[in-house]
C-alpha cells in the first residue's frame, strides 16, 4: 500500500506528564516530556525550537514567529495559534484539537501523521507545504491557502473548504467528499485525482466552463 495513505499514526505521548514551569521560548529551546499549561508564548520570535512528546492546553502563540520548529509526538487542545508564522515547520505525529489559527501562515512545512479536530483555520496559509496521511476534521478553512501545496492522500471530512486556494497543488488522491467546497479556486491539473461527491464533481465541472445536462 502506498505509505502516503496509510492509517494516521496517534502521538505518542504519555496520559500524565509533570508540568513545566513557565518559561520563554528561545533559539534551539528543547521541550519533551512535559504537560504545558496556560503558557503565554505569545509574539515570541525563535529558531530552531523542538518539542518533543508534549502535551500543550490553552498555550498562547498568537502572532509567533518560528524559523525552523520542529514538533514531534504532540497533542495540543485549546491553543491560540492564530497570525502565527512557522517557517520550515515539521511536524511528525501531532494533534491538534480545538485550536484557533486564523490567519497563520505555516510555509514550506512537512506535516506528517497530523490531526487537526475542531480547529478553526480561516485565512490560513500552507504554501507549498508536504502532507502525509493528514486529517482535518470538522474544521473551518474558508479563505485558506494551499497553493503549491501536496495535499495527495489527505482527508478533509465534514470541512467547511469553502473559497479556499487550491492553485497549483497536487491533491491526488484527497478525499473532500463530506465538506463544503463551495468557491474553491483551482486549476483544471490541481484536481486530477480528487475524491468528490457527485455534487462536488457537478461544482467543479462549472468552475472550469463544463455544462452538465
Amino acid at each position: 500500500m502506498n505509505g502516503r495513505l496509510r492509517a494516521l499514526r496517534p502521538p505518542l505521548v504519555k496520559e500524565h506528564l509533570p508540568a513545566l514551569s513557565p518559561i520563554e521560548l528561545s533559539d534551539d529551546s528543547e521541550i519533551g516530556e512535559v504537560t504545558v499549561t496556560g503558557q503565554d508564548w505569545a509574539d515570541a520570535t525563535a529558531t530552531g525550537v523542538h518539542l518533543d512528546t508534549v502535551r500543550l492546553a490553552r498555550v498562547a502563540l498568537a502572532r509567533a514567529h518560528l524559523k525552523r520548529p520542529d514538533l514531534q509526538d504532540v497533542i495540543g487542545s485549546a491553543c491560540d495559534l492564530s497570525g502565527s508564522v512557522l517557517e520550515e515547520p515539521t511536524l511528525t505525529r501531532v494533534e491538534l484539537r480545538g485550536c484557533t489559527l486564523v490567519g497563520a501562515r505555516w510555509s514550506d512545512g512537512r506535516f506528517i501523521d497530523v490531526r487537526f479536530v475542531d480547529c478553526q483555520l480561516e485565512l490560513a496559509a500552507f504554501w507549498a507545504a508536504r502532507f502525509t496521511r493528514v486529517r482535518f476534521e470538522r474544521c473551518k478553512l474558508c479563505d485558506a491557502d494551499f497553493h503549491g501545496a501536496d495535499l495527495g492522500g489527505a482527508v478533509f471530512e465534514e470541512c467547511d473548504l469553502s473559497r479556499t486556494n487550491w492553485a497549483d497543488a497536487k491533491l491526488s488522491g484527497t478525499d473532500v467528499s463530506t465538506s463544503d467546497i463551495s468557491g474553491v479556486r483551482a486549476t483544471a491539473s490541481a484536481v486530477t485525482g480528487l475524491v468528490v461527491s457527485s455534487a462536488q464533481a457537478v461544482q467543479l465541472a462549472r468552475l472550469f466552463g463544463l455544462v452538465v445536462r
